[in-house]
């Protein structure tokens, strides 16, 4: 992360928090839901945007990547729906797919 120098510094969401407990930066779904990275990143690519100020971003992204290759859903308002998606802490088939998708179009697969 270039722009960051510790990964907690993020402006107005992460003052004293690692980037993995930061509400911005947990990948949720539905989207409705709330914003996170994963939906910023998502809408600025499908604008077209190709900005240096995004690697910060694309950075915690391919972080959170598991082994397999896979992304795992953080956030969710589980009980809150009349059916609950996908299990919390369990890899995400919605998340990984916006993830693959934002890489590919952005080019760091």
């Amino acid at each position: 992360m270039d722009h960051l120098q510790n990964p907690a510094d993020v402006e107005g969401c992460c003052r004293n928090v690692t980037a993995h407990t930061c509400a911005g930066l947990k990948l949720a779904f539905p989207w409705f839901y709330g914003y996170n990275i994963l939906r910023g990143l998502w809408v600025l690519t499908r604008l077209g945007y190709r900005d240096e100020r995004m690697e910060d971003a694309l950075a915690v992204l391919r972080e959170k990547k598991t082994p397999e290759g896979k992304w795992v859903l953080e956030s969710t308002p589980y009980g809150r729906m009349q059916a609950n998606l996908e299990k919390k802490g369990q890899p995400s088939k919605w998340i990984t797919l916006k993830a693959l998708w934002v890489l590919e179009k952005y080019g760091r697969a």
